[in-house]
């Protein structure tokens, strides 16, 4: 028996592994060792080549390769709730509860009742804080050029008061451009050296308003009278000057002062000459 094996010629057994061995292959991309029959690498879901090396179709999804593993409904959720992937259920359902409080409160605080509702009124008050940044802009260049207007009428009306310290070249300065090739003055503007000229608008009108209120009661003599004053007493004089001793009379027989009897005569017999006007007749 032993000689008619020898004769047949078997084959003697194989080494352990030595078929497995042969029936591995490397991964074309990580190197891994895989079986000559997969599809895909198991460990990075490469294309296994050698399996059909004239297949130039893209590699396959990674949900169907090998070894890929698809999230759990729960799990997806919880991702999209920031919750980790196997966060339980309570935990999924308090996230949520939160999330949909959150909706409800938007919801009733713009007066919304779905989605679409949110985001009209949501655009609607970006576009109203957007116009109202641009009126505030407005309103700030507006002041900005009144200020700039009564800042030279200020500096202007300083000039004109003839005060030491705050003449036209101290206070203000031209503004030159060229036209038709010559230097014109078109504007003023407060001296940038000047520490009054250039002081916030509310010191330099209370400079300017104590300045210009002392430059008028330097003008004026204590030892004048008013306008009005000076009025009542030259009627006085005048009517006085007017008196005639046929007024005086009638003063006395009324019992009226002299210059109210020539008041009276003046006003039922005007003259250009404060004499009474000469009668005709019998």
């Amino acid at each position: 028996m032993a000689d008619e094996s020898k004769a047949g010629g078997e084959m003697p057994p194989e080494k352990p592994g030595a078929s497995a061995a042969a029936d591995k292959c490397a991964c074309s991309k990580c190197g891994d060792d895989m079986p000559g029959e997969a599809r895909y690498c198991a460990k990075c879901g490469t294309k296994n080549k050698a399996m059909d090396p004239d297949d130039d179709e893209d590699d396959a999804p990674e949900s169907s390769k090998p070894g890929a593993r698809l999230p759990s409904a729960g799990a997806t959720v919880a991702s999209m709730l920031g919750l980790r992937a196997d966060a339980s259920d309570l935990a999924v359902k308090t996230a949520l509860a939160s999330l949909l409080n959150e909706r409800d409160h938007v919801r009733k605080a713009l007066g919304a009742s779905d989605a679409h509702g949110v985001k009209g009124k949501l655009q609607a008050m970006a576009e109203d804080v957007r116009e109202g940044v641009k009126a505030k802009q407005d309103l700030v260049k507006v002041r900005a050029a009144s200020e700039k207007r009564e800042r030279k009428d200020l500096l202007l009306a300083l000039v004109g008061a003839s005060l030491p310290g705050l003449t036209r070249g101290e206070l203000i300065r031209d503004v030159i451009a060229t036209v038709d090739g010559k230097d014109v003055a078109i504007d003023i503007e407060p001296n940038p050296d000047h520490p009054i000229a250039n002081a916030p608008i509310k010191q330099l009108r209370a400079y300017a308003a104590s300045k210009l209120a002392n430059v008028s009661a330097k003008n004026e003599s204590p030892f004048a009278p008013g306008e009005d004053d000076a009025r009542t007493r030259a009627d006085r004089l005048s009517a006085t000057a007017a008196v005639t001793d046929k007024d005086r009379e009638a003063a006395q027989r009324t019992g009226r002062t002299p210059e109210d009897v020539a008041a009276s005569r003046r006003a039922m017999f005007p003259t250009t000459s404060g004499a009474p006007r000469a009668t005709t007749g019998g």
